[in-house]
């Protein structure tokens, strides 16, 4: 179990140290720190080292998020690029859009659901200027942190909230207390748009609240045509008292909107070891509780400037020497057995002379040159197809093992195919119906943490079909590259145990005679 710190990095630190796991979070302590109390005249590393200090703080790992309003975000649509080419288009377009230079700023991005029937892709695209990541990096350095993630922190604000309430479709999440307000919507478990308002300037926070949600959502609108907003999680001080407000905002003639209200202290995700106080209603603290979340791997899709999204892998490609070397030893071994079937008829001295000229004329029949050990053209193409081709009955076997078994997930269709498969060793498409989103974001992430396939974005659409309505939903077309080859299960060997230490001597059958135990042939079942 590591110690980590999640912290927030504005005006203000807004932190809390943490033991992290795979399947819990338990938080130590929570605490602010003000920036501007720093000495005149003291390195902000030193005085961040001694205010940890002065806290009991013992780790030395932190991730940081950032506020919104810090962070550049726009949502950019993008001719229909393959997911190699991705990231190098959205930053030539981020340099675009920037009145800084490219090379001046970081950039990452989250790829949006794809529809079917749209021509282009969607991102949504953070920047932030290179001096903010070398400011944060050389200050925990001097504090004696290890810097391993830099974020934004309405993305994990989200990812935490779909995460800790199983939340499926199309939804609002908003963290709001009496000086800023965080909104982010998401579509099938992604972000696809963030919005902050400031809110201590206003003497009514809640009517303030209330017109910035309301332009967000106008904003959304004009970002991301047909997203129908109809469910939203609120969290922080306000949220009670803006519940209201929202509901009014996203119902409609036909129906009412879902919102809900969410307490950070009774989420399963995370036990606090100590009372919060204020901080509990804070936007700040939830941003950092979602981005310990992306420690133990845990948000399948994140921003994250210091590990931003790059081009796929390109296949490995093993050397063809040692093959070429395994074919030219072929043809003399040829050449070798010729000589022998030879004994009977020629004499000794005929037989190698014979084989040494025909050796001879096969090199200079392939390789036009007497040299052994030069490369055959025809061996290289058959080494380059041998290197890129999928033994599929093995890939499937791991990638059963990564989908594991639920009775709420059935696939109707299973493609496999290497041709026209650029960038990647092959590419599977799946079918089918199931009863819940879960499974299908279970199998995501299972896939996603796997080094041997990428797998892109996709769609839920509700069944209709007659004779599997307990199947609620269809998915098509989920997509998996296949990147590495999958590793050969060794069958299994069974054991028997001896009966004795030592067998006597007198149950081994004599010289000569015939053993009454016969070989079954079996090696395991």
């Amino acid at each position: 179990m590591a110690n980590f710190l999640s912290l927030e990095w504005g005006e203000q630190i807004v932190g809390v140290e943490a033991s992290v796991q795979r399947d819990s979070v338990q938080v130590q302590q929570s605490f602010v720190l003000d920036r501007s109390e720093i000495p005149e005249g003291t390195e902000a590393g030193d005085w961040l080292r001694a205010a940890l200090a002065e806290l009991g703080v013992s780790a030395k790992q932190a991730v940081v998020s950032l506020p919104r309003q810090d962070v550049v975000v726009r949502n950019l649509e993008l001719p229909p690029v393959s997911d190699e080419e991705l990231p190098d288009m959205v930053r030539f377009q981020a340099g675009t859009k920037s009145s800084l230079p490219l090379d001046q700023m970081s950039v990452d991005f989250l790829p949006l659901p794809r529809q079917d029937e749209e021509e282009t892709r969607s991102v949504m695209v953070a920047t932030i200027p290179n001096d903010v990541v070398t400011e944060i990096g050389k200050t925990l350095s001097v504090a004696g942190i290890d810097l391993k993630s830099l974020g934004v922190g309405p993305v994990a604000l989200t990812e935490m909230v779909v995460k800790n309430s199983a939340v499926e479709g199309t939804g609002l999440v908003v963290a709001v207390d009496d000086a800023r307000l965080d909104l982010t919507i998401h579509q099938d478990g992604t972000t696809v748009f963030s919005h902050s308002a400031n809110l201590g300037a206003d003497s009514d926070q809640i009517r303030a609240a209330g017109q910035a949600v309301s332009r967000a959502l106008f904003a959304a609108g004009n970002s991301l045509p047909g997203v129908n907003v109809t469910q939203a999680h609120l969290l922080g001080s306000l949220a009670d008292s803006l519940s209201e407000t929202v509901r009014a905002r996203l119902s409609g003639p036909a129906h009412d909107a879902d919102v809900s209200v969410v307490s950070l202290q009774n989420s399963s995700l995370f036990n606090f070891g100590q009372d919060l106080g204020e901080l509990a209603g804070s936007p700040a603290l939830a941003a950092v509780l979602g981005q310990l979340l992306s420690v133990e791997g845990q948000l399948v899709e994140r921003i994250d400037f210091l590990n931003p999204h790059k081009p796929p892998k390109a296949a490995s490609r093993v050397s063809s020497q040692n093959l070429l070397r395994v074919a030219i030893g072929l043809l003399l071994a040829a050449g070798a057995i010729y000589g022998i079937r030879t004994l009977r008829t020629r004499s000794l001295d005929k037989q190698i002379a014979t084989t040494r000229a025909r050796v001879q004329l096969q090199e200079m029949q392939f390789l036009d040159k007497p040299e052994p050990d030069a490369k055959l053209p025809s061996t290289v193409a058959v080494s380059k197809w041998m290197d890129q081709r999928i033994q599929w009955l093995d890939q499937l076997d791991e990638l059963t093992q990564l989908f594991g078994k639920s009775d709420e997930l059935v696939f109707t269709e299973l493609n496999l195919t290497q041709d026209g498969v650029r960038g990647s060793l092959g590419r599977i498409n799946i079918n089918g119906l199931t009863a819940h989103r879960r499974p299908i974001q279970d199998l995501r992430s299972n896939v996603r943490d796997n080094p041997h396939y990428q797998l892109m974005p996709t769609k839920l659409d509700e069944n209709k079909d007659r004779g599997t309505e307990s199947f609620r939903w269809r998915f098509s077309k989920i997509t998996i590259d296949v990147t590495g080859k999958a590793k050969v299960r060794k069958p299994e060997k069974s054991k028997k145990k001896s009966q004795g230490q030592e067998k006597d001597k007198s149950s081994e059958p004599a010289p000569g005679a015939k053993s009454t135990t016969a070989s079954t042939g079996r090696t395991g079942s």
